[in-house]
């Protein structure tokens, strides 16, 4: 028993569906969403393919909706049929595009193509459950093969018919794994072989093209691949290729394939010991850091000396946003923010590190990000630090302040920081946002004030807290 099935309900035959659980859930119920209704696409017109009621047969839950005889994408590619295949799955992309109805992802068993014309896709809800359920193997071979991790809507679609293509032409997966994290390390770093090599007589336009999807920036469209397919049906995909040009393609591929294997080894050797590596770089530098610290303030006079109380509490909160520990340090006594330096340093590390080895720091201030409107936090960068801030004045701090005396103020303000999960955790990084309201005391030395110690007055989550 396959996912598509023929049921028979009163005499009449439906296209039935076999669910992995044994009752339906409230989204497959939600009759109606956009989610939960696939499409025909059949002569440049889509038709809403709706679900129509549960069945439970013999221990099997199925939904079922209008019957179409047709033969699955895996039948069509054993038949040969790949290229009318990618002609009518091009074509469905962009219909789907154009409505604003295209997944973000697409999953292969949820394509039919029936004996009558067109094609047809299953609701998302129905490739959702399959996602969830099925065996890492399974889903390897009919989803994460096809969709790249990192792309969604109209680049994946066109990312999917370049592997589909590539499959069709090369007779080979441009990205070869048997686990789906390999795969997607693949398809991350690794450029496929290109096609003019492994077969140098498919037509160098279509060979472009074809890598162009799979490596972007510019990906093409489902409509362009679908303008492209039809012209070349037309055309022809393969030209004459004289002997000794397949001779040096063949030499020119096993230089290609060696070199190509040789660096995503050497990307995976320093991937597997990342941890190892960045652990040491950063007790070296926290070594250094600590020891050049250490020197620097017994050798120089405090930062602080002159400041006003507010503008050491000022100071300490624009030393957080820029890494500067060091600063933070100077402007306390007594163990009075050990917290927040502890995680300043711990990001001032990390930080420098990344600059070492991609020549940009990892860490994006809150303040600058807050300036900026919350504009979407870039890839692989950690949120961190305060923004918003307002000092008041409770008490103290006067001109006339001796040895001894107290300031006290209140500082407001939004703080956030990144989650980053830990291995076997379901979610993904988070960025948290807190509204801070926090009391801080002040003390009078010799020649300059420090921050004695924090009361945190209220804590509560920013209401456009990003997930």
């Amino acid at each position: 028993m396959g996912l598509i099935n023929k049921i028979i309900i009163e005499g009449t035959a439906y296209l039935g569906v076999a669910l992995p659980y044994k009752k339906p859930t409230a989204a497959d119920r939600a009759g109606g969403k956009k989610d939960t209704i696939g499409y025909l696409l059949k002569e440049g017109v889509l038709i809403p393919w709706e679900i129509i009621g549960y069945r439970e047969e013999q221990g099997q839950l199925y939904l079922y909706g209008p019957w179409h005889e047709g033969r699955t994408f895996k039948e069509m590619r054993d038949q040969h049929q790949g290229h009318q295949s990618l002609l009518l799955l091009s074509d469905l992309l962009h219909h789907l595009q154009k409505q604003s109805l295209l997944p973000e992802q697409i999953h292969l068993e949820t394509l039919l193509f029936p004996d009558d014309g067109g094609i047809l896709i299953l609701p998302p809800s129905v490739a959702r459950s399959i996602i969830a359920y099925q065996p890492e193997e399974e889903r390897l071979s009919s989803f994460n093969s096809y969709n790249h991790p990192d792309l969604r809507g109209i680049s994946n679609g066109s990312f999917l018919l370049g592997v589909l293509a590539y499959e069709i032409f090369a007779g080979k997966h441009p990205y070869p794994g048997e686990s789906i994290n390999l795969v997607h390390q693949k398809m991350r770093e690794l450029p496929p072989i290109p096609l003019n090599l492994l077969k140098p007589e498919l037509k160098e336009e279509i060979s472009l093209f074809i890598e162009s999807s799979l490596s972007g920036p510019d990906r093409p469209a489902p409509g362009e691949w679908n303008r492209k397919l039809q012209g070349w049906s037309k055309e022809g995909f393969f030209r004459e290729v004289p002997e000794e040009e397949k001779k040096q393609r063949s030499r020119a591929l096993l230089s290609f394939s060696l070199a190509r294997e040789k660096r995503f080894k050497r990307k995976d050797f320093f991937r597997r010991r990342k941890l190892t590596i960045i652990l040491g770089a950063v007790g070296f530098i926290l070594v250094l850091s600590l020891l050049f610290s250490t020197i620097k303030s017994a050798l120089a006079p405090p930062i602080t000396v002159g400041l006003h109380p507010e503008e050491i509490v000022s100071l300490y909160y624009s030393s957080l946003n820029t890494l500067d520990h060091q600063t933070m340090e100077a402007c306390v006594t007594g163990g009075a923010g050990k917290e927040d330096i502890r995680m300043v340093m711990h990001l001032y590390v990390i930080d420098k590190v990344q600059t070492g080895y991609e020549g940009h720091g990892s860490v994006l201030s809150a303040e600058q990000w807050i300036d900026s409107g919350k504009a979407a936090v870039p890839e692989g960068k950690l949120l961190f630090g305060v923004g918003n801030l307002e000092i008041i004045h409770e008490r103290g701090g006067t001109v006339e302040a001796q040895k001894g005396d107290e300031a006290i103020y209140q500082a407001r303000y939004e703080w956030w920081e990144t989650h980053t999960p830990e291995i076997g955790e379901e979610n993904g990084r988070q960025y948290l946002g807190y509204q801070k309201t926090v009391r801080i005391i002040l003390e009078r030395l010799k020649d300059c004030w420090v921050i004695t110690r924090f009361e945190e007055i209220e804590s509560r989550p920013v209401k456009d807290h990003l997930q």
